[in-house]
């Protein structure tokens, strides 16, 4: 299990998955091994296995925050929403420091058309976590979804300041904010440059 921790991190997800599925035989009672096997299918997009080992983290360890964030990973990207955001709940229940289920709960929010709520949980997450990836750009998008076009501005050009792979998009929002603003030639200048 131990091993396939280190090639998770390593990005080697086959390995990782081959170790755990070793491990597995040797201790199927450790919950810890069905949430980082979990993560793997997650992040490979295996809906079904996912939530298959995520719960069978929960019904060796019922409190585990991280099993309950996998299973909504799962859940919402399977496009099931609700059942993504009671996961998030209880996951953040738990841990009320878990920075990426406050982020993923609140763009969950965001989807369900409860735009403030949502913006309310990523701007938590990103005071517990600065760098969280994505972050600062979905609550960009939420800003521009409630229409205060001004905020996002400023959410955006940190965006585009940062660098990354959300400065086309970021681009885009922020000649709309500004076009929203009656501000129609800094809009063209930042379309341009998107």
């Amino acid at each position: 299990k131990l091993r396939g921790d280190i090639k998770q991190r390593q990005n080697n997800l086959h390995g990782a998955l081959i170790d755990y599925t070793k491990a597995e035989r040797h201790t199927p009672d450790d919950a810890r091994l069905y949430v980082s096997r979990s993560a793997i299918y997650v992040t490979e997009g295996r809906i079904k296995e996912a939530m298959r080992d995520a719960d069978m983290a929960l019904s060796l360890s019922p409190k585990d925050a991280d099993a309950f964030y996998n299973r909504a990973c799962a859940n919402y990207i399977g496009r099931n929403n609700d059942g993504a955001l009671r996961d998030l709940q209880r996951a953040v229940e738990l841990a009320p420091e878990h920075a990426n289920a406050l982020f993923l709960r609140g763009v969950v929010k965001g989807e369900l058309y409860k735009e403030d709520a949502g913006l309310a949980d990523i701007e938590a997450a990103l005071v517990l976590d600065p760098n969280l990836a994505g972050a600062r750009m979905s609550a960009a998008v939420l800003l521009f979804e409630t229409e205060r076009y001004a905020e996002a501005i400023v959410r955006l050009t940190e965006v585009i300041t940062e660098g990354g792979a959300d400065v086309k998009e970021a681009l885009y929002y922020r000649a709309d904010c500004h076009y929203q603003l009656g501000d129609k030639e800094t809009a063209c200048t930042d379309w341009r440059a998107c």
